[in-house]
Formats: structure tokens, sequence, C-alpha cells
């Protein structure tokens, strides 16, 4: 949902608040699925720092030897459906849990708020 609420951009995730806002999602998804689960998915937690975002997303690009914005765009908007109950139920499950879901709900806020496009 980062990605997609910065108009599938990582120039733009990088921009503003978007990065702090989506480390803070991904903090808030751990808690849940270890809420829920018992367990959560431990490698994911070095993602959850901005400063590792930053360093992500600036070399991914270099490294993935295809398109990588254009790729997550088609992919994701082929799969957006389920994105969207994903993330519709982590949020439920933060609710259930009590635990905070602020930036999963406002980064759900930007992605629906852009347009549809056209990929293909």
């Amino acid at each position: 949902m980062g990605l997609e609420g910065a108009d599938w951009s990582f120039a733009q995730v990088r921009q503003g608040d978007h990065l702090q806002v989506t480390a803070a999602a991904i903090r808030e998804h751990l808690a849940i699925e270890a809420a829920t689960t018992g367990t959560a998915s431990h490698w994911v937690r070095h993602l959850a720092h901005p400063l590792a975002l930053r360093t992500l997303l600036r070399a991914a690009p270099h490294v993935v030897p295809l398109p990588l914005e254009a790729y997550l765009r088609a992919h994701f908007a082929k799969v957006g459906e389920q994105t969207q109950s994903l993330a519709q139920w982590a949020i439920n499950a933060g609710f259930a849990h009590q635990l905070s879901t602020e930036a999963m709900t406002e980064l759900a806020r930007r992605a629906a708020s852009r347009a549809p496009s056209d990929v293909g």
C-alpha cells in the first residue's frame, strides 16, 4: 500500500512523511501478525525502519533486472482486491487486539485516493 499510495514511485515513497508512515505500517502489521498467529515474519522487521526502506528503495532498481516500479504496479493491479482484503483484515484484527492501525489506515486511505490507471 505504501508504494501504491505514492503512485508506484520509489522516489515519491521517499518524500515527505510517506517513508515514515510506511515503516510504521510495517511495524503495526508485524504486531498484528504476532498477536493473531503467535509468530511474526522476523526478516520483515528489518524493513520496519525508514532508513532500511530508503536503502532498499534506492538499491532495488539496480539489483532487479527489470523495470521494478512498472512490474510492481502491474502485479498489484492484478491482485489489488486481495491486497485490499488483506489490509482490511489486518486493520480489523488490529482493532480486535487493541493494537495501533493508524499507519495502515492512512496508507489504505492514500492508496484509495489514487485514481485507477491503465496498466495494460
